[in-house]
């Protein structure tokens, strides 16, 4: 069965572009041997991501992922079957929002925040804001960094 999963977590230290693309290299290869895709965006503060696939894979990695000590206070906003992945042209892209053109990384700290604070509506405000770049042109290593 095909999932999708969003995620949110705080960075637990600032992460430079090259730590960003050493990720995005890891992460990139795991995920293309798993038939798992997604995305992840990096505000400075915290880290917004959805992964898709199989739902037993996803699962196990998500696990590891969960207690990776590059971020803490992880925190499911959704988890879902799906019929269509949003991203199947990216084993894992990685996007700093800082440097984006299409979303301000405060839209990024708000939801995060408010996933913090259990805000109801963020599970929406989240797919929306990964929902922008869906068609975002990524470079070869699928980081915009």
């Amino acid at each position: 069965m095909n999932y999708a999963l969003i995620y949110v977590s705080k960075a637990s230290q600032p992460m430079s572009a090259e730590d960003l693309r050493e990720l995005s290299d890891q992460a990139s290869s795991t995920n293309a041997k798993l038939d798992l895709t997604g995305l992840l965006l990096y505000s400075g503060k915290y880290f917004m991501q959805i992964l898709e696939g199989d739902y037993e894979v996803l699962n196990t990695l998500f696990a590891k992922i969960a207690n990776d000590p590059r971020h803490h206070s992880v925190d499911v906003l959704m988890g879902t079957p799906s019929t269509v992945r949003l991203f199947p042209q990216w084993s894992m892209g990685v996007i700093d929002v800082r440097n984006s053109a299409q979303i301000d990384a405060e839209v990024i700290n708000d939801i995060c925040e408010q996933a913090e604070q259990q805000y109801e509506n963020v599970k929406d405000a989240a797919l929306e804001a990964l929902k922008l770049f869906t068609y975002t042109d990524v470079d070869n290593k699928n980081t915009a960094a």
